[in-house]
């Protein structure tokens, strides 16, 4: 199966550093990174990657802005959402405006790699089969219960995947 093409968006250079040298080294092939909302929108155009790894907190706008933005240009990248933040509120935001999933920056490697799988359409259908049994009642204003799913027993308030 062919590996997903990931572009890393936070604005922590030795984040978007780990992150690469960690997920390049899992099999995952890593096409660009960038340190803003801008930046990633047009590196999202330029590149057209599968999936965009994004933390909701970027220096010009964010995260969950830039989910918006992108939709509004039809931009079609699958986004996993990479935070410090666990909210519900901030999860369900992420969900809603459109992330595939979403994943605590204390995530492991594999974790993170599993998450990029999970969040690719060209994998989506048994990544789909397999979290079925980890269904997780999260439901809020636009967010169905039915759609989110818990990927992970350990921190399960914060690692949330489409279905």
């Amino acid at each position: 199966m062919m590996s997903p093409r990931v572009l890393i968006v936070d604005d922590h250079p030795a984040i978007r550093a780990g992150l690469r040298s960690d997920l390049s080294a899992s099999g995952v092939e890593i096409v660009g990174e960038a340190g803003s909302g801008e930046e990633a929108l047009h590196l999202m155009r330029e590149l057209s990657p599968d999936v965009t790894i994004l933390d909701v907190e970027l220096p010009d706008f964010s995260g969950i802005e830039v989910i918006r933005r992108m939709k509004l240009a039809g931009l079609t990248t699958r986004v996993l959402m990479l935070s410090v933040h666990r909210t519900p509120a901030t999860i369900r935001a992420a969900i809603k405006a459109g992330a595939s999933g979403y994943l605590a920056k204390d995530s492991s490697t594999r974790e993170i790699a599993e998450g990029i799988r999970r969040s690719w359409p060209e994998s989506n259908s048994s990544a789909r089969a397999r979290s079925r049994k980890y269904r997780k009642s999260f439901a809020g204003p636009g967010v169905s219960a039915a759609k989110i799913v818990d990927c992970s027993s350990r921190n399960a308030n914060a690692r949330y995947f489409k279905t």
